[in-house]
């Protein structure tokens, strides 16, 4: 009955005939250790769940052998396994999910003897075909052949081949004509025989006489070729004597000889099936065959941790340090360092991969693996994690942690960014503390007393009351860094770079930074955003100054900080950037960009002559904001990223003379075309900028030079 009391009911159904047996695996994971719960599990999962009220399959298989009544009903009933296949057919489950995992040899026996008997019984060809539902099919079959589905798991259907010929091999008699010259009969068995990897069994063939010919000492035992069997089984082969030579000098009609064949495993496991046959006197084979199957227990290739020494856990970049590591075999294969499946220890970043030093390590053994790591360029914490390696055979298990540890350190990188305040909003001008946190990965203690820290960033936010959290941070160990900062009133996208020294030494070449936005709060006004302006600079080196501090960046990276005055020439080779300097030079991945150090601060393009025909003493090449150098298409595009507002007032569409309402709808009309093509359209597709200075594509731009002679418009895009 169901939980709700409801009663159910599976009527017994008998078929006239039983054809086929069809192989399922359960697919379950859970319980096996416990095989009668897992059964039990099964039954309520058809039973109760599904409403069938008995448990699908005719019988169940587990991993020891023991087999179990599934479907109530006896031999022959109806079960409910495979959809339109139930009716005269027989279900066979083996417990277990069989897709990644391999038969064991308990279960594999008592499957073949179940076939056997359930073939006996209703008189099924184990290794023929024939008509079911329409179609010609095997007459042992995975539940694959019948329906879209793994079903009985990959493992087990490869073995069905071998299940089949052994099978109906077993106990065959061979039919003669009347006066055979050469003629043998022989009473073999299915049960596959048992090896463990890397074994050796022999076994003995008797065949007797049942022909008109005396055998002679020529007489020996041949197997046909199976390059899947051999890589499981090596049967020793001979040019002359096959696989075994007949052990008597000659048998004669009536009388029976012997063979022993000499099994050899290799490390690789599975089950295989051989056809052997006699050659009698040297020349003459028939075509009958014995079925000769093997199992070999899959390796097992479990390892301990002995050993991991190393020098130390510290090491700097560049340099190397040697690694010994040692294994424990306590699997059921030897391991070797030659032939077809080395035992390899593998990693995936310090280590390639090394063979173990001894030449075989039988079960219970140790082996050593040693090995040199080189310390990356990145410094940082580094966790190795390794494995044991057979080739195709597959790699070695372990309950132990496989893997070391190594701070790599770098006396240029001595720190390493693992993460940042939650916090990543403000609006307008609001004050908050927020942090980053930084990792030791050099050999010097930080303290609240030789850690100061500064800052590149925008004039418009505010810091103060920067701070490391803890007292002292050791090697390895993390430390946080606390900051203050208000947040500009313009609403944007903002980035402080962040520069820790210990005692007066940067603890890296990169800046680590904060990012954050400004998001319109409730008396904001639009978000001002920045805009990119192509100039009409057409040059090949430009060289930039400033008339205060600033810093040149590449990929996000702070190159270098000049002073007011210092000149930076820029040039492009086809492949790299070059910035050069006065005494020093810098070969750049990435283009550069030019940051004034604050908001007063204005950028100049010394070779851009921009100079207006009616004033030639005049050259509009000052800009506020960023100076940003491009390569495109083969030419040097110079971009001038600044606040919109700074942009606005550099538009020369008017004279600074007009009146004051001209000007002001002039600054809307200029402000409204960028934003338009900020946000609504692009009027440069596929390039890194906005807009350009020409007036014959946009607006005329001149930067700073107009403002500062053009104080009226300034206003008017004050007021406005």
């Amino acid at each position: 009955t169901t939980e709700d009391g409801e009663r159910l009911s599976w009527a017994l159904e008998y078929p006239e005939d039983v054809d086929k047996i069809i192989i399922h695996h359960t697919a379950t994971t859970s319980n096996l250790d416990d095989p009668e719960a897992a059964i039990r599990a099964i039954y309520y999962y058809h039973a109760i769940t599904r409403g069938w009220g008995d448990i699908g399959y005719n019988y169940i298989i587990d991993q020891y052998g023991n087999v179990y009544e599934g479907r109530y009903g006896g031999e022959g009933v109806t079960g409910g396994h495979t959809a339109g296949y139930n009716v005269g057919s027989v279900g066979i489950a083996m417990l277990g999910n069989f897709q990644d995992e391999p038969i064991t040899y308990e279960a594999l026996v008592s499957l073949m003897s179940l076939i056997d008997e359930i073939s006996g019984d209703f008189d099924i060809d184990v290794d023929g075909r024939s008509s079911f539902r329409g179609e010609i099919i095997p007459n042992v079959i995975g539940h694959r052949d019948a329906d879209a589905t793994l079903c009985p798991g990959q493992h087990v259907y490869d073995v069905l081949p071998q299940i089949r010929d052994s099978v109906a091999g077993a106990g065959a008699t061979y039919s003669y004509s009347k006066n055979t010259e050469f003629a043998y009969q022989t009473s073999s068995d299915w049960e596959p025989v048992y090896m463990t990897p890397e074994d050796e069994v022999t076994v003995t063939f008797s065949l007797k006489n049942v022909g008109t010919t005396t055998w002679d000492s020529d007489t020996h035992l041949i197997s046909n070729k199976d390059y899947d069997a051999d890589l499981v089984v090596d049967l020793n082969k001979d040019a002359i004597t096959g696989i075994a030579a007949m052990n008597e000098n000659e048998v004669k009609p009536g009388s029976t000889a012997t063979f022993d064949v000499t099994l050899n495993s290799t490390i690789v496991g599975g089950f295989v099936s051989f056809d052997v046959t006699p050659v009698f006197n040297g020349y003459k084979k028939t075509s009958n065959y014995i079925s000769l199957p093997v199992y070999v227990e899959f390796p097992d290739l479990h390892y301990d941790i002995s050993d991991i020494k190393m020098k130390s856990s510290r090491l700097e970049s560049g340099k190397t340090m040697d690694v010994t590591i040692k294994l424990t075999n306590t699997g059921n294969t030897t391991w070797s360092n030659s032939g077809d499946y080395l035992a390899t220890l593998k990693g995936e970043n310090l280590l390639s991969s090394v063979l173990m030093t001894e030449s075989s390590v039988n079960p219970g053994g140790t082996a050593t693996f040693e090995f040199s790591i080189k310390g990356p360029t990145a410094a940082g914490n580094y966790i190795e994690d390794f494995t044991l390696s057979f080739g195709d055979i597959g790699v070695g298990k372990t309950d132990d942690d496989s893997s070391f540890y190594v701070l790599v350190y770098n006396n240029s990188q001595q720190a390493e960014f693992t993460e940042s305040s939650d916090k990543t909003e403000f609006s307008p001008g609001e004050q908050a503390e927020v942090w980053i946190t930084l990792m030791n990965t050099g050999y010097q203690t930080w303290t609240s007393d030789n850690m100061t820290v500064s800052f590149v960033k925008y004039t418009e936010i505010g810091i103060k009351n920067s701070y490391l959290v803890e007292s002292s941070v050791e090697e390895g160990e993390s430390g946080k860094i606390k900051f203050t900062i208000t947040a500009p009133d313009r609403v944007g996208n903002y980035k402080i770079y962040i520069k820790p020294r210990v005692d007066g030494r940067n603890l890296s070449q990169e800046s680590f930074y904060y990012e954050f936005s400004v998001v319109p709060g409730d008396s904001a006004g639009y978000g001002e955003p920045d805009v990119r302006v192509a100039l009409s600079y057409d040059g090949s080196e430009p060289s930039i100054t400033a008339n205060g501090d600033f810093a040149m960046y590449s990929a996000d990276k702070v190159i270098s900080e000049f002073s007011q005055d210092d000149s930076v020439e820029i040039s492009f080779d086809g492949v790299n950037f070059q910035a050069k300097s006065g005494t020093h030079a810098w070969i750049l991945n990435a283009y550069p960009v030019f940051v004034p150090d604050d908001e007063n601060v204005i950028m100049e393009i010394e070779d851009f002559e921009n100079r207006p025909a009616w004033n030639e003493s005049l050259n509009d090449n000052m800009f506020r904001g960023n100076i940003e150098v491009q390569e495109i298409d083969g030419e040097i595009i110079v971009i001038n990223e600044l606040p919109l507002e700074d942009y606005v007032k550099g538009i020369a569409e008017v004279s600074n003379g007009d009146p004051s309402e001209k000007l002001k709808t002039m600054a809307i009309l200029a402000r409204t075309y960028a934003l338009y093509y900020i946000y609504e359209d692009e009027k440069f597709p596929g390039f890194p900028y906005h807009l350009n200075d020409d007036p014959e594509y946009c607006q005329k731009y001149l930067g700073y030079g107009y403002e500062l002679r053009s104080s009226n418009m300034a206003a008017a895009v004050k007021a406005t």
